[in-house]
């Protein structure tokens, strides 16, 4: 190998490792646990230890003081308590509902009566995730209530559940 050579070999490696070097820090700097999430990060529903908890991300952007935290805290669990008694009943109105396809005839009165009461189960839910953050927005000062306004879109993005798999 002559000195030109060499030379392009070490000027290509160094090219290299710097590329390497790069991408690993632009890797790093974005990742989640280094402050690198968004609410626009397309694997948003995937972070390193599950979806991001929508309670922490509202905290961290309206800076409650410790009273609006607290209060913060006692709308959550009863949010939570009345979303998951919810949410557990249509599990098992779905789990009917489904049951009815092993049956050789189904009553489509039956069928028609699961799928309201799951509909109905579904509607309020999102009236108690309605009225969860219009209670939310209230313990807010006018400054928060600003930002909520702001950032209210992204929370939507951030619930919102993971789409179905394509391996139907």
């Amino acid at each position: 190998m002559n000195k030109t050579q060499s030379r392009l070999l070490i000027v290509a490696l160094v090219v290299m490792v710097l590329l390497n070097i790069g991408t690993l820090a632009t890797l790093w700097m974005h990742h989640p646990e280094h402050g690198g999430f968004s609410p626009h990060d397309h694997n948003m529903h995937h972070g390193p230890h599950g979806p991001p908890d929508p309670g922490d991300f509202i905290a961290d952007k309206l800076h409650f003081n410790e009273q609006q935290q607290q209060q913060f805290e006692k709308l959550r669990d009863a949010h939570a308590d009345s979303v998951h008694k919810f949410e557990n009943e249509n599990r098992e109105l779905r789990k009917k509902f489904f049951d009815l396809l092993k049956s050789d005839y189904v009553n489509p009165a039956e069928a028609d009566s699961l799928a309201t009461a799951i509909g109905n189960h579904q509607k309020e839910i999102e009236m108690a995730t309605f009225q969860h953050f219009n209670s939310l927005k209230n313990i807010c000062n006018a400054d928060q209530k600003k930002k909520f306004d702001d950032f209210l879109d992204d929370l939507m993005h951030m619930m919102r559940p993971p789409p179905p798999p394509h391996n139907f």
